[in-house]
């Protein structure tokens, strides 16, 4: 989700119905899908490099009014643990990404100069195509073919009124699960199809004074999430946003904002027997609303700081229900124009398949060098400390702490080649376990029999180093 990915294993026991044999479900890792919905965390499998967009493109090749930015990436490296378990295997990995960006022209092909930005046109347009094709070494591992479609188009930009319209879709098709599995079915399961879809479409009116100072914009967002495989798709749920916020510039560098966001979310595969009979837990239609005020600006000439409160408010079907204060404060520290450091604290609420939310606390710090103008260097770390709503159907509650780590280099050649690395860390630390459950039929009396498996654990440790070499316009 920078995202960091948020995973996290779940093995429920099935739950019997009066009357009916309990068929075995399979335990899978389940609320890490809901990752790419939590906009503050990075993918663990995306390239720092292609994450962020500013570093992929080059100086571009003009076309008409538009600007291209084509590029790809060819890297090699080793995941201590592709499947997420607390017994991982290990894999060496192969990936080539290619990407293709553009946009309307813009700096000194829009004619802007040092001193002066360009009066912008009545539309503008922006977007691109990445995709990664990786490749496993470990045999129970499928070849991910991943996609990143984005675009967004502005009508009227910077002016009193205007319309964003926004769309992402993204498919991925890596490995987030792990199986305690007899080892006859384990490798069967675990080659199973994990490629799952996300497409969000947005729409904007936005508003501003003729100088800036005040801003403001009502939206709308239509998140989809769907699976290939029939073990996964009880997961399938449609989410509709509604968004508010406003913004004051009162000093040259200095605002006040205000964000509400209301959302209804909707599992499409709840009346669908046949896949509730594989589902893990209980999926719950929902409504949240989340509401936060704060201030963001400049202390001095080298450091600025952000502070955000808030209050978020959660209505389940049934279950527990997140409700309470959130907040965020972050330093920066910029001692030198090719230097920043922050750090930066936030509480939350966040979406989980295991007991309806997480309630965290994170920790994080970031730090960015660049080093006479061809290394760069970018570092986070932090922890997060996760507690979970009432899981109804372990019967038990879950805390979580988590060490999160990505530290990555690019040495550009020229202005148009880069060899790049990559280390990234994740370690879940719990001492939940998950209580498993299978009925077996004896052969000799044909009645099914429920047998109680040993416990599973939950924690999990997985590290990834990637060394590659990159072109990019």
């Amino acid at each position: 989700m920078s995202t960091q990915l948020l995973r996290g294993k779940q093995f429920p026991a099935p739950v019997e119905k009066p009357g009916t044999m309990c068929r075995r479900r399979h335990p899978w890792l389940a609320f890490a899908i809901f990752s790419v919905l939590v906009a503050s965390s990075s993918s663990a499998h995306a390239q720092s490099w292609l994450s962020d967009r500013k570093r992929a493109e080059g100086r571009g090749i003009r076309v008409g009014d538009f600007e291209l930015h084509p590029g790809v990436g060819v890297e090699g490296g080793i995941h201590t643990n592709p499947f997420f378990s607390d017994k991982p295997d290990s894999s060496w990995v192969f990936r080539v990404s290619p990407h293709l960006f553009f946009s309307t022209l813009s700096g000194e092909r829009a004619g802007a100069s040092e001193s002066q930005s360009p009066t912008p046109g009545w539309l503008a347009l922006n977007g691109g195509v990445a995709g990664t094709f990786q490749h496993y070494t470990q045999f129970a591992v499928r070849d991910a073919i991943n996609l990143d479609l984005n675009g967004s188009a502005t009508l009227a930009p910077e002016r009193p009124v205007s319309l964003s319209l926004t769309q992402a879709l993204r498919r991925s098709a890596l490995p987030f699960s792990d199986t305690q599995l007899p080892p006859s079915l384990r490798d069967r399961f675990r080659a199973a199809d994990y490629t799952n879809y996300f497409e969000n479409a947005g729409l904007q009116l936005n508003f501003r004074t003729n100088g800036g100072l005040l801003r403001g914009g009502l939206g709308y967002n239509f998140g989809y999430i769907w699976f290939n495989d029939g073990n996964f798709k009880f997961n399938n749920n449609i989410t509709h946003s509604a968004t508010l916020n406003l913004g004051w510039e009162f000093l040259p560098k200095t605002a006040l904002f205000y964000d509400a966001t209301f959302k209804h979310q909707t599992f499409t595969k709840l009346d669908d027997r046949a896949l509730s009979t594989m589902a893990v837990n209980r999926l719950v239609n929902n409504d949240v609303i989340t509401s936060r005020i704060g201030i963001n600006g400049a202390v001095t000439s080298r450091i600025g700081a952000t502070v955000a409160v808030g209050y978020t408010a959660g209505f389940y079907d049934e279950g527990d229900e997140p409700e309470g204060v959130i907040g965020s404060v972050e330093g920066r520290f910029t001692p030198t124009n090719l230097t920043e450091a922050a750090l930066t604290f936030d509480r939350g609420f966040l979406p989980s398949y295991q007991g309806n939310y997480q309630d965290r606390t994170r920790i994080m710090g970031r730090f960015r060098w660049l080093f006479v103008g061809a290394l760069l260097v970018t570092a986070q770390a932090g922890v997060e400390f996760l507690t979970f709503g009432f899981d109804a159907v372990q019967r038990k509650t879950r805390d979580d702490r988590r060490y999160l780590g990505d530290l990555s280099a690019e040495y550009r050649f020229t202005d148009w080649l880069a060899l790049t690395g990559q280390l990234t860390m994740l370690i879940d630390d719990t001492d939940f376990q998950f209580t498993l459950f299978e009925t077996r039929v004896d052969p000799n009396t044909m009645q099914p029999t429920r047998m109680q498996l040993p416990p599973d654990p939950a924690r999990f440790s997985a590290y990834e180093a990637w060394l590659g070499i990159r072109a990019f316009l």
